[in-house]
């Protein structure tokens, strides 16, 4: 209904937003998320085309999903028509055609509070408009209390006996309620806050403390055990003829410094998002005892795990540093993890280079693979972070570059 009309003809009396539409906006940023970041990744290529898609064709299925629930979760208006005092019920979802009813005042037979009980025998109170023919139409969602239902079922019947409104109602209860609820849920929301952010910077104290264990090499041309100890972690994708040139390990904590600006404050708001949209559907659902919204409530759990998982990267990403290994053979460039090898790059790959070096520290640098976009800029490929030696592997590479 247009904000003119409105103000003109009718006035708003109450709306009610189902939780099912908060829950569609959630699966549509989510579906965002999932569909375009991981293209943008650093890492894209470690992942593979495969991945990236079925990534893009979840994301586009949550995408729809929130677009198809969000239009199927109508939202209902109930105005008052000022100039017969009449009642119009709209209903109207993102996208589908307004659908109206309107009950003129002759037909208006009266005003009632339903009484139902939820699963653990809890009271809740509707609203309920009844018709001359005893049909009833929900005008309210459901309350918590019989003294805020009377207090709406008060407002409706004055405003349709003066033709005029008041005090109208905005039927958000579970909103209302994390706003206006007990101390005890105010509480547990501000420390579950203070967690959320605490986390990362706890998970990181105990991976410090952490009793990981550790691979040592010596970085730079390998000796003859070293180089067994290597080609057997990278044997299954080794070439015929490829032989090991150089090896190397990252500084732990170096890729994350770069990685987790963006990456931990991302995970925090995900987490918070996550929870109090879960939290308002468990709310709607107690209120409205509707299955869909309790569905709602258990599809956001994932994400909040989801989000409590990213916040704990730091304590799992340490141990993942404290067992990489880098080596480049004569045809390519490796990353071992915890013992799973990735070949990052073969030197006669189209896309391969140049390589570009960073220096940090007197003995320490990043050495990254870049590739040629088509509009000829430069982005990240792949690469070693924080690695000794980095010289003579930016010397490899850059040979394997010029000579392709």
């Amino acid at each position: 209904m247009k904000q003119s009309h409105i103000l003109n003809k009718q006035v708003l009396l109450s709306t009610s937003i189902p939780a099912e539409r908060i829950g569609s906006v959630f699966l549509v940023f989510v579906g965002l998320v999932v569909a375009i970041a991981p293209q943008f990744a650093s890492n894209r290529d470690e992942v593979g085309p495969l991945i990236l898609g079925l990534m893009f064709l979840l994301g586009f299925g949550c995408i729809w999903g929130g677009i198809a629930l969000g239009d199927f979760s109508k939202r209902i208006d109930v105005f008052l028509d000022r100039t017969d005092s009449s009642i119009c019920i709209s209903k109207k979802g993102w996208f589908s055609r307004e659908h109206s009813e309107s009950i003129s005042n002759g037909d208006i037979k009266r005003f009632e509070i339903a009484t139902t009980k939820d699963s653990d025998g809890d009271a809740w109170y509707q609203v309920m408009l009844v018709t001359r023919t005893e049909r009833q139409l929900a005008v309210s969602k459901s309350f918590f209390t019989r003294e805020e239902a009377l207090h709406v079922k008060q407002t409706f019947e004055n405003a349709v006996r003066s033709g005029v409104n008041t005090n109208g109602i905005s039927d958000k209860s579970a909103l209302k309620r994390l706003a206006n609820g007990d101390s005890r849920l105010k509480i547990f929301s501000i420390l579950f806050t203070c967690f959320v952010i605490a986390m990362p910077f706890v998970a990181a104290f105990l991976a410090e403390h952490a009793n990981f264990t550790r691979l040592v090499f010596t970085a730079g041309v390998p000796d003859l055990a070293t180089a067994d100890r290597v080609n057997a972690m990278i044997a299954s994708l080794l070439h015929d003829g490829e032989k090991l040139l150089w090896v190397g390990q990252p500084e732990v904590g170096r890729e994350a410094s770069l990685k987790m600006w963006f990456f931990i404050p991302f995970a925090v708001i995900w987490t918070l998002f996550s929870s109090c949209w879960t939290g308002i559907a468990v709310l709607a659902a107690r209120e409205t005892r509707n299955p869909m919204s309790w569905l709602m409530a258990l599809f956001g759990v994932p994400f909040v795990l989801i989000g409590l998982g990213m916040l704990s990267t730091p304590y799992f990403s340490r141990e993942q540093e404290l067992n990489t290994v880098y080596a480049l053979t004569t045809d390519g460039a490796f990353r071992v993890t915890l013992g799973r090898p990735c070949r990052l790059v073969d030197y006669d790959e189209q896309d391969f280079g140049p390589v570009e070096v960073t220096r940090y520290s007197s003995n320490r640098c990043d050495v990254l693979f870049r590739k040629d976009a088509s509009e000829g800029q430069k982005h990240p490929y792949g690469g070693f972070y924080g690695v000794e030696a980095g010289s003579t592997a930016a010397q490899i590479l850059e040979a394997r570059y010029r000579s392709r």
